[in-house]
């Protein structure tokens, strides 16, 4: 938006050390941007190293520590970015682990608990925002009835759960299953609540009130969809 871009320095690290993950973020109180990296240690593969780098600090990358996660089972590549934070999906521990961009330190909260599957089912899961509220998607396909379903959750309650210390296993988790939508992912909502869903060829709108879907594209090839936001908030 403001034609502004900004080459980032390279990182100094071991070898052996292997990229896993990126985020990027801004802090509204403190008018900073930061990217942060998360690289797997070739000597404890249960630790993860976090480099950040604060745009106009001139400080370059921060080691600011190890932490005991097995980054090798996040499930995606990118840090999901909300409310001063990135989240990252644990697949094997069911949890969504939180980098808070102002403590630059990570928390953990669970998933929510979802009921059990055919043995032939056939599943996927991620998290993402919606209606600037973290949600856990599960997609399933069940062979034996030949259906494919998708169950969305949203974190709702507590706006700081997410970022609290000591707190957050005693917290209630505010998990709510919002929507379960005919095999489809979803990645916005419309002012008027609806949801826009994606397949990896088709492009829909889901109505939460009459449980109805339309196509809007179809014939297409979808790997991901990112939405957006745009800032006028200068890199400088």
């Amino acid at each position: 938006m403001t034609r502004e871009y900004v080459m980032l320095p390279d990182i100094k690290r071991n070898c052996d050390d292997f990229h896993r993950s990126s985020g990027f973020g801004y802090l509204p109180l403190s008018n900073e941007y930061k990217v942060v990296e998360l690289y797997n240690l070739e000597e404890d593969i249960n630790s993860t190293k976090v480099v950040v780098y604060t745009l106009g600090s001139g400080s370059g990358w921060i080691n600011v520590g190890r932490f005991g996660i097995n980054s090798l089972r996040t499930s995606q590549k990118y840090g999901v970015f909300l409310k001063g934070a990135l989240h990252w999906m644990h697949i094997s521990d069911r949890k969504v682990f939180v980098f808070d961009l102002v403590e630059e330190k990570f928390h953990e909260h669970g998933l929510p608990l979802s009921h059990p599957f055919p043995v032939s089912t056939m599943c996927n899961s991620s998290i993402g925002v919606l209606g600037g509220l973290l949600y856990y998607y599960l997609g399933y396909l069940c062979p034996i009835i030949r259906c494919i379903y998708s169950d969305i959750w949203i974190l709702k309650g507590n706006d700081d759960i997410c970022y609290m210390e000591e707190q957050v296993e005693q917290e209630p988790l505010g998990w709510l299953k919002e929507f379960c939508i005919p095999g489809k992912r979803p990645f916005a909502l419309t002012k008027s609540g609806c949801v826009l869903c994606f397949t990896y060829n088709s492009l829909s709108i889901y109505d939460a009130i009459s449980s109805t879907s339309k196509e809007l594209v179809d014939s297409l090839n979808f790997y991901r969809i990112i939405p957006h936001n745009n800032t006028l908030v200068s890199l400088k």
